[in-house]
């Protein structure tokens, strides 16, 4: 005797379970796992020799300016509604086969793989920054808009080591320069002295 069952249901319910494990669920981008993941992934595809011109990546660490006083004026909610409005914003500029992620708060992530030019990374830099020059419209509030900036910490390998965990840190680190830079200011990490 032959028994057919129909797993359908189970199939989309375990594929809901895989979407809540890998994607932040305020913003709908992918979480720091899911993240780490595919960093992990871009890195060890790297073939190690060094002569190829397209391989690389690079992290681009990201923090708003002036997203405390958001949450501080308007509330956690309005706050949470800003955060979808740049998670937005950041998806339409992303390339393919780039990764951006939230890693959680106001922090933001993407992965570059291959290695833009000097002139390629700066030309989405300026985009990225743009994509704050207008004001975030707040819902239902009669036209209440709020400006944010973003501060960005640039790692790349090559020159940097190809380590997922070092290229973080040093992109975070070097947000946290370009924050004492002001507004919409980058920073690049460059490796240390020998």
């Amino acid at each position: 005797m032959c028994q057919i069952e129909d797993i359908t249901e189970r199939v989309a319910a375990a594929d809901r379970l895989l979407h809540l494990a890998q994607h932040d669920s305020l913003t709908g981008l992918l979480n720091r796992g899911a993240f780490m993941v595919r960093a992990h992934e871009a890195v060890e595809s790297l073939d190690g020799q060094g002569d190829d011109a397209t391989e690389g990546v690079v992290i681009l660490f990201m923090d708003l300016d002036g997203f405390k006083d958001v949450n501080d004026v308007y509330g956690h909610h309005m706050g949470d509604t800003v955060l979808r409005l740049v998670a937005q914003r950041l998806a339409h500029i992303v390339r393919a086969g780039d990764t951006l992620a939230r890693l959680g708060g106001d922090e933001f992530t993407i992965l570059m793989r291959g290695n833009p030019s000097p002139q390629e990374l700066q030309q989405f830099l300026d985009r990225l920054l743009q994509i704050f020059d207008t004001p975030f419209a707040l819902p239902d509030t009669d036209g209440v808009q709020v400006t944010l900036g973003v501060s960005i910490g640039v790692a790349a390998h090559p020159p940097l080591p190809a380590q997922v965990d070092e290229l973080l840190t040093r992109a975070d680190h070097a947000m946290y320069e370009a924050k004492r830079g002001g507004k919409g200011s980058v920073h690049y990490a460059v490796p240390a002295s020998a």
